[in-house]
Parts: C-alpha cells; structure tokens; sequence
C-alpha cells in the first residue's frame, strides 16, 4: 500500500474524484503525481487536467464543472497552514 493511501486511510479520507495532472503531461514530476494519484485511490474517478505551454494559444473548453463554493472557508484555512520551507 502506497504512502498516500496510508495517510488517506488514516484520516478516513475517501475522495470520489480525484483531480489530477494528465498521463500525457510533458513534465514528468505531473506525470508522477498523476501515477501516484492512481495507484492511491483506484475506486475513484480520476480526472486528468492538461498543462498547456503559455506560449500555445489553447483551445480547452471546459464542458464539465463542479460547485465548490461550499468548500471556500476551508480552503482558505487550509491555504493558511501553508508554509514555506
């Protein structure tokens, strides 16, 4: 069992979707998450999202969208216990 899984089990933490980097990604650290994001939790939906270079003019349009407003004052304290190191 991978180290994320452990720490998600310990925390009784069970996501149904989970957003990720694309497989296709060009960097191979995105590449990695997405593997790692896999191999964690394969009872839920993944979603693969792609980085595209700033320098390409994009055609993404996303069709699929999820309210997450309920979730904005945790986000927001979670993002505070973010420290540099």
């Amino acid at each position: 069992m991978s180290v994320i899984r452990k720490l998600a089990n310990a925390r009784n933490f069970s996501p149904d979707v989970i957003i990720t980097h694309s497989p296709a990604d060009s960097h191979n650290d995105h590449r990695e998450a997405h593997n790692l994001m896999k191999s964690a939790f394969r009872e839920s939906v993944l979603l693969g999202y792609g980085i595209v270079n700033s320098l390409v003019e994009s055609n993404f349009k996303p069709r699929f969208f999820v309210d997450t407003s309920a979730f904005q004052k945790r986000k927001a304290n979670a993002l505070k216990e973010h420290k540099m190191v």
